[in-house]
């Protein structure tokens, strides 16, 4: 019989600024997937003789959580955070900066504004600028634009010297270059033909994905890591069997040791106190990921009763708050975990809608349950956008076919005509 973990705070390890050894890998293993956790585990056990990995030792108590897709967004986002100056940002700046390059969509675009980030992260509007203005310094050049003029903007300054008739087609005439109306660019920003029609080369030349080649393989399947249930006392959170690990240390190697040479026994000695510290670690994530996710769930109790749109606002500044843990630790906990209720399997990072109208706070939960319904649908006959809509609206998801349309868009899922030919 599976047994329901809910931590209280005092479980609940605080993470001081001067952190020790072992603090450092408990928080770098809590922001690993399981699937990272999992090769990470594997590596130590093949490298520390003593060390032993045990997993899928509890029994799930819902179904099996099926295999659900989520986009491949890491690739992307890692390329970038790879190019950050670290040492000139704050503290501070890291979670949200991490978090601002997880939004990034399949195209590179950031469509959310630096208001609804700054409520979804628990930041200031201004600090999201700042770092969404650094991020554009990155390559791809284009990344981290909110549509198209910006995009190809960013990519036009970044050529020495720009070109300044390109750049007054992209802000001004995309709809007239699109057209090939190009008398109409010609008269409106005082240049001949011939001109404009170099600048049109030129923007051809550009790219308005720049994060396509980043994001073209197919999504990855994944387990969710939390599985999540209603009980009469309020939600049950806790790890899926495929998620929870353990570790056993095998402290026989020490009675053979005996006639081994001090340097031999040293080195014994550190492998059983690497594969303690491990283990330690992974069981101190374990009360961190469970205390997180139980806190976050339980305040969007209405979420698992009523569906997506019954989402409240919730931040990490706040939750964190809550727990005594710094932002940083509850990014790192909500970081890419998925977990599985009995309406599908989201992103634990639905459940930190920004302060904004119901429709606006339940728009990535829909988007997640939308990814998961066209996923599941008849290959031979995929649902129109209108039956999409109506799939949704079974879930208590009240939402317009062009909506839906607009959905699938952001998450760069094609139309009913082009999945039926795929």
């Amino acid at each position: 019989m599976s047994r329901t973990v809910s931590p209280t705070l005092e479980q609940v390890p605080r993470l001081t600024q001067a952190l020790w050894q072992g603090q450092i890998q408990t928080v770098t293993l809590l922001a690993m997937t399981t699937a990272e956790l999992a090769r990470h585990l594997e590596q130590a056990a093949e490298e520390n003789p003593v060390i032993e990995v045990v997993s899928g030792v509890r029994r799930a108590t819902l179904a099996a959580p099926p295999e659900v897709p989520v986009a491949d967004r890491a690739r992307l986002a890692d390329h970038l955070w790879e190019q950050v100056p670290h040492a000139s940002l704050a503290a501070s700046d890291e979670p949200v900066l991490r978090f601002i390059l997880d939004l990034l969509d399949q195209d590179g675009y950031l469509r959310e504004s630096s208001e609804a980030i700054a409520a979804l992260a628990g930041a200031t509007a201004d600090q999201v600028a700042r770092l969404v203005a650094l991020i554009r310094t990155l390559e791809p050049k284009g990344v981290g634009a909110r549509n198209l003029p910006e995009c190809l903007e960013a990519q036009l300054l970044a050529a020495a010297p720009p070109d300044e008739l390109a750049l007054a087609i992209v802000r001004a005439h995309l709809e007239d270059l699109a057209g090939r109306r190009y008398n109409t660019i010609a008269r409106a920003t005082g240049q001949d033909v011939a001109a404009v029609r170099r600048a049109a080369e030129a923007i051809q030349q550009l790219d308005p994905r720049p994060g396509q080649g980043w994001s073209t393989a197919p999504p990855n399947y994944v387990r969710p890591d939390l599985e999540v249930a209603l009980t009469p006392e309020g939600v049950s959170c806790q790890l899926t069997a495929q998620s929870e690990f353990h570790i056993t240390v095998d402290t026989s190697l020490r009675s053979l040791m005996s006639a081994a040479s001090q340097a031999e026994r040293a080195w014994l000695d550190h492998c059983l106190q690497q594969g303690r510290q491990l283990s330690e670690c992974l069981r101190q994530r374990r009360t961190l990921l469970l205390a997180v996710a139980q806190a976050a769930c339980q305040h969007q109790r209405a979420f698992f009763e009523r569906g997506p749109a019954a989402l409240k606002p919730l931040t990490m500044t706040s939750l964190a708050a809550e727990l005594g843990l710094s932002v940083s630790t509850v990014s790192r906990a909500v970081r890419h975990k998925t977990l599985h209720c009995q309406q599908g399997t989201f992103e634990l990072r639905v459940l930190f809608p920004p302060r904004a109208g119901a429709s606006q706070a339940a728009a990535p939960a829909a988007k997640s349950l939308l990814r998961q319904i066209i996923a599941a649908e008849p290959k031979s006959d995929p649902f129109s956008d209108q039956a999409l809509a109506a799939q949704l609206g079974s879930y208590g998801v009240r939402v317009s076919r062009r909506t839906v349309a607009r959905y699938r868009s952001e998450l760069g899922l094609p139309g009913a005509a082009e999945r039926a030919s795929a």
